[in-house]
């Protein structure tokens, strides 16, 4: 994550009651965002309700580990989440999982 100065984040807090979050960087700026009131909406499916992975269906077992794609936000198996890449228009500014699909679609 980097800050408008391409500086490195060193810290963030987040303020629960007045839905705010500060984020500091390597430069010492200090960097205030207000959230919306409702709270964010998160693209990520939630792994609660996955059984299958998305791409392959083969079924989540108790020590299978299940990756949300940063990219589709859809939940996956590791042998269908093997690409990483950075995506900035998300705002991942180091390699994230993705998933196969979403690596063919950028490639």
């Amino acid at each position: 994550m980097k800050s408008s100065g391409n500086s490195k984040i060193t810290a963030l807090y987040f303020t629960k009651e007045n839905q705010k979050l500060y984020s500091c960087d390597l430069a010492k700026n200090v960097f205030l965002w207000e959230l919306p009131s409702k709270g964010i909406k998160s693209h990520f499916s939630p792994k609660k309700q996955a059984y299958v992975c998305y791409l392959c269906l083969s079924k989540f077992k108790s020590k299978r580990k299940k990756h949300h794609c940063k990219r589709c936000g859809q939940i996956v198996c590791p042998n269908c989440s093997q690409n990483r890449l950075i995506l900035p228009n998300l705002h991942y500014f180091i390699p994230v999982r993705i998933c196969d699909q979403c690596s063919r679609i950028l490639k």
